[in-house]
């Protein structure tokens, strides 16, 4: 996906024109099925996320648990050096991807959050009187959505960035 520049909505916001006579008759039909898909497209895209990170905590955790396993009893390791730095590199590779990754489903995630945000503009979700007597159905804060959503790409990078420490932990344990 190219880099999308996300649009500022402080100051002066488009006027819908589901009202007017731009476009199709059918305008404010076809902005309802596009806010439907853009909403189904966000909700597939954290299922993608949150599957793909349990896929890999359970390689690391997999790993992990193999290699301690063999350190039962007092035993140690008698993996050999290279080995190990086959291991560290699968490992740091896996860790490169999934960062990489996680990246471009933030970016995507936010281009459709800003879609969304465009869609209820445009159907007058802002506009006052437009739904609600004298105020607006969304508030300024709403406007702010397609700027969220930070927490989940750190959260998930976190999470298997700590994982895979884990892994490397027991890995190169003497």
């Amino acid at each position: 996906m190219s880099e999308r520049t996300l649009i500022s909505y402080s100051g002066k916001r488009p006027v819908s024109v589901v009202s007017g006579n731009i476009g199709p008759p059918q305008k404010c039909e076809a902005l309802r099925e596009a806010y439907k898909r853009h909403c189904s497209e966000l909700v597939t895209i954290d299922e993608q996320q949150v599957k793909l990170l349990l896929v890999m905590l359970g390689i690391f955790s997999a790993g992990a648990t193999y290699l301690a396993s063999r350190f039962k009893n007092g035993g140690s390791s008698d993996l050999k050096w290279g080995v190990k730095v086959g291991l560290t590199i699968i490992a740091l590779t896996l860790l490169w991807q999934w960062f990489h990754y996680c990246s471009e489903r933030h970016n995507y995630r936010q281009a459709v959050r800003d879609l969304l945000v465009r869609c209820e503009l445009a159907l007058g979700f802002y506009a006052a009187n437009a739904y609600l007597e004298d105020e607006a159905l969304y508030t300024e804060e709403e406007l702010k959505f397609h700027t969220k959503g930070g927490y989940a790409l750190k959260t998930h990078i976190s999470t298997v960035v700590v994982s895979c420490g884990g892994f490397l932990l027991i890995l190169w344990y003497p």
